[in-house]
């Protein structure tokens, strides 16, 4: 097997003999570094609590680094809302994208307004221009059914980009 010692120095081809004896000496652990992908297979003299120690300290700041953050809220409007509702709604929207959530944007149609589908665009749209300064359009207005939606995203490091507004 091939033998590293603790220090990066390379000792080289020895037997496993040899290696466990240089292990126990240096009283540091003897590590199978890579098994089946190398011949000889490598080993290295290693403190083997330490190792563990700094693998978890890697494992946990990578879990800190990855942004497995996808929350997404939902609003819901419809066709006929108040002003003061949409007003709710925006500083709702607001509050969302402020915080870095993504937010989906409803409009439920009931009975004979989805024949009005540019109605429920327009109040999406409406909405976009609201909380330019907090979001962006992520997906454009879409219709599915008896519901028109479209995703939100908070702006990178609180610039403000325009919301482009899109026609069905």
């Amino acid at each position: 097997m091939r033998l590293i010692r603790a220090d990066g120095h390379q000792v080289g081809v020895v037997p496993f003999t040899q290696a466990m004896q240089e292990a126990t000496v240096a009283g540091l652990d003897l590590v199978l570094v890579s098994p089946r992908e190398v011949i000889p297979p490598v080993c290295k003299l290693v403190n083997f609590g330490q190792l563990k120690y700094e693998q978890k300290k890697r494992d946990k700041k990578a879990k800190r680094q990855s942004k497995i953050m996808a929350v997404v809220k939902e609003l819901k409007l419809s066709v006929n809302i108040s002003i003061h509702d949409f007003q709710v709604r925006v500083s709702q929207c607001k509050r969302f994208l402020g915080k870095g959530y993504k937010v989906r944007v409803v409009v439920q149609f009931r009975g004979r307004e989805a024949t009005h589908a540019d109605l429920g665009v327009d109040r999406l749209n409406k909405l976009a221009e609201a909380v330019v300064d907090c979001g962006h359009v992520e997906s454009p207005p879409r219709s599915a059914g008896l519901l028109l939606s479209m995703m939100m995203s908070p702006n990178k490091g609180g610039v403000a980009r325009s919301a482009t507004p899109h026609p069905l």
